[in-house]
């Protein structure tokens, strides 16, 4: 699964009750120019440690910032609980789910008004590798015995 795959799908489980028409949704790099209300996401990963011999284990955080318009607590308390409501124990990506191991809620920003939520993700991947195909044999050495009845 690509992390690409996993922020679309994590914006479009958000556009599904802040609709893309009403709400702007920006990387969390954009620091001006931007339209308000909006919405300012983030994926990180860390390093991902193997599970077996083809198989990769995943943790990472999707991290929403909310810009309002004008500041309203209410507001922002309201749009956290949704998104966490939203966000569930599960996020589907295509034909699979990430897992929602936690979420955190606070405020940021340089005045502490900007609410910002985290969820921590967790998953596994499938590490596809060129199949090996084994070395021919180059020799072969055989012992026959010849047994006769009665002799």
């Amino acid at each position: 699964m690509k992390l690409s795959e996993i922020k679309a799908a994590c914006i479009k489980l958000m556009q599904t009750a802040y609709p893309a028409t009403e709400y702007r949704y920006y990387a969390n790099t954009v620091n001006e120019k931007y339209t308000r209300p909006c919405f300012l996401t983030r994926l990180t990963v860390d390093p991902g440690e193997p599970a077996n011999k083809h198989t990769r284990h995943n943790t990472g955080m999707f991290e929403i910032e909310f810009i309002q318009d004008k500041l309203d607590e209410y507001e922002a308390l309201e749009v956290m609980q949704t998104l966490r409501d939203l966000f569930g124990f599960a996020v589907k990506v295509g034909k699979r789910y990430v897992k929602v191991v936690e979420s955190d809620f606070d405020y940021d920003g340089t005045e502490e008004n900007v609410a910002t939520i985290t969820f921590m993700l967790d998953w596994f991947d499938n590490i596809t590798r060129p199949e090996e195909e084994p070395p021919l044999m180059e020799d072969v050495k055989t012992k026959l015995r010849i047994v006769y009845e009665g002799g």
